[in-house]
C-alpha cells in the first residue's frame, strides 16, 4: 500500500498528496495510485506540477508491504477511496453510495512491513532560458520523468 506521500520543494515547503489510507488528497495534483495486481506494482500518471519559483520536486511516500498468501493483502490494496471526497462517517457513506459499508482492516490489525520511499530530485523546466541552461548541466542519470512504486 502506497500511503502518506508528500511532495517537497527542496527548501522546506511540503504538501501532502496521498493520505495515510492511500487515497489522494487533491485530485488536481495527483490521483489515487493504480495497483497492477499481476505486476505487484503501484503507479500514478499525472500532469506536471511544481512549486512557484522552484525547479526541483522530491516525492516521499510510505509503503506498507503485505503477503498475498492466504489473502494477506485483501482489504489493504487497493485502498477503498471514494471519488472526490473522503467520507469519515459510515452513515454518510451509506447515504451517498446507497451501499453497505465494507469494513477493511485497520492499520493496527495489519501485519506487514513499513518502508519509506524517497525519490531522487525531479527537475521541472519552465519556458525560461535559465532552466534550459540548468538542464544542460544535469547529467543523464539525474533526470527522472516517471516514478514507479513496487509493492
Amino acid at each position: 500500500l502506497v500511503h502518506s506521500c508528500t511532495v517537497e520543494d527542496g527548501q522546506g515547503e511540503k504538501r501532502s498528496i496521498i493520505d495515510e489510507s492511500g487515497c489522494h488528497t487533491d485530485r488536481q495534483l495527483i490521483g489515487d495510485p493504480t495497483y497492477a495486481e499481476a505486476l505487484n506494482m503501484a503507479y500514478r500518471e499525472s500532469y506536471v506540477f511544481k512549486f512557484a519559483d522552484r525547479s526541483v520536486l522530491r516525492f516521499k511516500c510510505g509503503i506498507r508491504l503485505c503477503s498475498k498468501d492466504d489473502g494477506g493483502c485483501d482489504g489493504v490494496t487497493p485502498p477503498i477511496c471514494l471519488n472526490e471526497t473522503r467520507i469519515q462517517n459510515v452513515d454518510d457513506m451509506n447515504e451517498q453510495t446507497g451501499k453497505k459499508w465494507r469494513h477493511r482492516r485497520t492499520i493496527n490489525s495489519f501485519s506487514g512491513k513499513e518502508v519509506d520511499l524517497l525519490s531522487q530530485q525531479l527537475y521541472i523546466l519552465d519556458n525560461g532560458r535559465e532552466e534550459l541552461e540548468q538542464l544542460n548541466q544535469i547529467s543523464e542519470g539525474q533526470l527522472h520523468i516517471m516514478m514507479i512504486w513496487e509493492r
